[in-house]
């Protein structure tokens, strides 16, 4: 039988076991960092960067390889955590904008509605008005 036969079927195995939420025990010569980079959860992702920043030169490609990821998947990483760095800041920013333009709103609903209650005293005293004039005829 082939190799690759049996680690099809351990595979198919262990997903199935996955499912029923049972754990299938690995060989001791199996790496634990066989996952993919992009499967990788994000606090691994920072803790090989920290790791990876602290080396150079031949530790880092021993240190890469032990890790089965690449220095292109350091660099993205990096990159988008800056990016989410930088984001919280510009959300900030923008997060601050909307408050003004919110207090700036407010003040200007609260000089409509002062407006608003005036024009609507008016038109109540021009109504008695009317009606008070049109007693005085009505009296002549």
């Amino acid at each position: 039988m082939h190799q690759a036969t049996l680690s099809r079927w351990k595979r198919e195995a262990s997903s199935v076991a996955a499912m029923r939420g049972k754990k299938i025990p690995s060989s001791s010569s199996e790496n634990t960092t066989s996952q993919r980079p992009k499967d990788r959860a994000a606090h691994n992702k920072l803790r090989l960067l920290i790791q990876a920043d602290a080396l150079s030169g031949e530790e880092l490609g021993t240190f890469l390889r032990h890790e089965g990821i690449h220095e292109a998947d350091l660099e993205r990483w990096r990159e988008s955590s800056l990016e989410g760095l930088s984001g919280g800041l510009v959300a900030k920013s923008e997060i601050d904008r909307a408050s003004k333009k919110v207090r700036k709103l407010a003040k200007e609903l609260h000089r409509k509605d002062k407006a608003l209650a005036e024009a609507a005293a008016l038109l109540v005293l021009q109504k008695k008005l009317r009606a008070m004039c049109e007693d005085e005829e009505d009296d002549t």
